[in-house]
């Protein structure tokens, strides 16, 4: 018999790849924090020795989530004359325990992997790689001072060597992080595309997120922020447009033509009166989409996914709604793929790291199960997940956490003044 880490049997195994793909009574076999066979689960006992066996009856087991557009507690500041932050949040111990706490709250949802922009990048890292959670690192270029950095000069400067310090970990990844490009210099918009290609990094920007935005953009610069990307050579498979719900049909066009990636996050969106992202659209033309929270706080995608299967595109005119299938696909491989990680994780395949986690389908919500994926997407909670798996190291089992300590966390980020 082989020997392994782990073999995890649950009644049902969602790989993501192939599409649509659902299997009954198999197992995962993990070794040395990666996937290594998806089998029967009958199959599974004869051929693996495993140091540890883990039986999920009444579970669904599928890769982690992906939020791809995360705020991870740490809220803009006030800025003071000199443009520089001021302010309780300005302390490193309150920036590092409030993003220990999103962390852990992404965790108990089920989501495994992260993009987050901050203006404190170095601290939203060193966490990540402490708790052991993946996480792509937004490094932000703008045009205005931070604590992070004064100029675009400091900007680069500080993004290249953070990269450096995290190149070696297989957790951590980077991407450039801007402002709405409405708001940058054709000069600096260029500087990024070339940084961005010297260490081929993606580039997440807002983009088109509100009609008024785009419609002032047009009266200051002449062009939609789409058109603009185009003309300086910015539209490519690297930009990440981040929410993206004021999409023409020339928007589209530039986003199926450049291979550009989009992240809808459907709550941010519909606030205030929003209109949400027409992921349904984007799919058809073969867009890749991912899901993130945005800046809503519970951190909750399972919620956004939810919402969006619900939602559909008010103006499509065939298929309006996203099928449960490729909304669950889009909230997992959808991300990865925009952030660049789609050989690392976002689906269930031999060699990719072990990021899964367990979903409960025993409580009344979900039962009976009829159609397990739909279930997921459109009636299950975040309360169900069970288990949580980020390269094969456990971090949530039967419900609890095993590696973090949740009411030490909960305790420092009580401290701190409202």
């Amino acid at each position: 018999m082989e020997s392994v880490d782990t073999l995890i049997n649950a009644r049902w195994v969602i790989p993501i790849e192939p599409a649509t793909s659902v299997l009954e009574r198999h197992a995962v076999a993990i070794h040395q924090g990666r996937i290594v066979a998806i089998l029967p689960a009958d199959e599974a006992a004869r051929r693996y020795s495993a140091h540890e066996v883990l039986d999920r009856p009444t579970h669904a087991l599928f890769p982690g989530l992906v939020n791809a557009c995360a705020d991870v507690g740490t809220p803009a500041v006030m800025a003071v004359d000199n443009g520089s932050p001021a302010g309780p949040w300005m302390d490193p111990e309150r920036v590092r325990d409030t993003v220990e706490l999103a962390m852990a709250r992404m965790l108990a949802g089920g989501t495994t992997s992260f993009a987050a922009t901050s203006q404190f990048p170095q601290i939203v890292a060193r966490t990540a790689a402490d708790l052991r959670v993946r996480a792509c690192v937004g490094l932000p270029v703008l045009e205005r001072p931070t604590d992070w950095a004064g100029s675009v000069d400091e900007y680069l400067e500080k993004a290249a060597a953070l990269h450096d310090d995290y190149s070696e970990d297989p957790l951590i990844t980077t991407a450039f992080a801007t402002s709405d490009p409405s708001h940058l210099t054709d000069e600096t918009l260029q500087r990024l595309r070339r940084a961005a290609d010297e260490i081929e990094l993606p580039i997440l920007v807002p983009l088109h997120e509100r009609e008024l935005a785009v419609a002032l953009a047009v009266e200051r610069l002449g062009t939609r922020p789409l058109e603009r990307l185009e003309n300086l050579g910015l539209a490519t498979p690297q930009l990440v447009g981040l929410h993206a719900t004021d999409l023409s049909a020339s928007d589209i066009d530039i986003l199926a033509r450049a291979g550009m990636h989009v992240i809808a996050c459907p709550r941010t969106s519909l606030r205030g009166g929003g209109i949400p992202c027409p992921v349904v659209g984007l799919d058809h033309r073969h867009v890749n989409v991912g899901f993130g929270t945005g800046d809503q706080s519970s951190l909750d995608l399972q919620g956004e996914l939810h919402l969006a299967s619900l939602l559909g595109d008010r103006d499509a005119s065939t298929s309006p709604v996203l099928s449960p299938h490729h909304a669950l696909r889009m909230a997992t491989l959808g991300g990865a793929r925009a952030l660049g990680l789609a050989d690392t994780t976002g689906s269930l395949l031999p060699g990719k790291w072990a990021d899964l986690c367990c979903l409960d389908l025993s409580l009344l919500r979900t039962q009976p199960v009829r159609d397990v994926v739909s279930q997921i997407v459109r009636l299950a909670g975040a309360d169900q997940i069970s288990d949580v798996w980020v390269a094969g190291r456990a971090l949530i089992v039967a419900g609890s956490f095993v590696r973090l300590d949740c009411a030490a966390i909960l305790e420092r980020a009580a401290r701190w003044p409202a």
